[in-house]
């Protein structure tokens, strides 16, 4: 897949000193544990975590954002971002599509959890993505913010999966395409 080069490593492998004495006398046990041969501190490299917003339009067209940041710079994906320290999926999603499109979204109703790699600096960390769907309160006020150089609206059967930017949102639109189907 796209996340891996020759000089791209797991975030433990990364840590080159303990974090708590400074050591360089520290082991990766696995790709998510780093352990200190001084001081005996162990380092899990839990999953992050991130959501995002499956929004459509009253034509049933999904709501994409071109990525102006890498990494993945100029794929689409879904309005969404990390999960911060003390806050809900459900919050971060709400801020998320509030930082990147300027909408207001609410009835945000979950739809799939999709393990995910995410590569930045050359370093993979491992999360898991989290969609949901959510009602858009006013559309006058969409407008590409900060990390966003485009916003589209495509129909689901139009998006390519070598378009979209991670493997989760690519899920989560199959997902969707499924739950359409079935329920026409």
């Amino acid at each position: 897949m796209y996340y891996h080069s020759t000089n791209t490593v797991f975030a433990a492998r990364s840590i080159r000193y303990c974090p708590r004495c400074a050591s360089p006398d520290i082991a990766v046990v696995v790709d998510k544990q780093v352990s200190c041969r001084n001081c005996h501190f162990s380092l899990f490299m839990n999953t992050a975590t991130a959501a995002a917003a499956l929004l459509f339009n009253t034509h049933g067209e999904l709501l994409l954002v071109k990525r102006a940041q890498e990494p993945q710079k100029g794929k689409w994906t879904l309005p969404g971002g990390f999960v911060d320290y003390d806050e809900s999926a459900e919050n971060a999603v709400i801020r998320e599509v509030k930082e990147e499109t300027h909408l207001s979204v609410k009835d945000l109703k979950f739809v799939l959890s999709y393990p995910n790699r995410y590569t930045y600096k050359h370093i993979i960390y491992h999360t898991v993505d989290l969609m949901f769907t959510a009602t858009v309160e006013d559309w006058s006020a969409l407008n590409a913010q900060d990390e966003v150089d485009a916003i589209d609206f495509r129909g689901l059967h139009t998006i390519q999966a070598e378009e979209i930017a991670f493997p989760a949102v690519w899920q989560a639109i199959i997902s969707v395409r499924v739950t359409q189907s079935l329920t026409r």
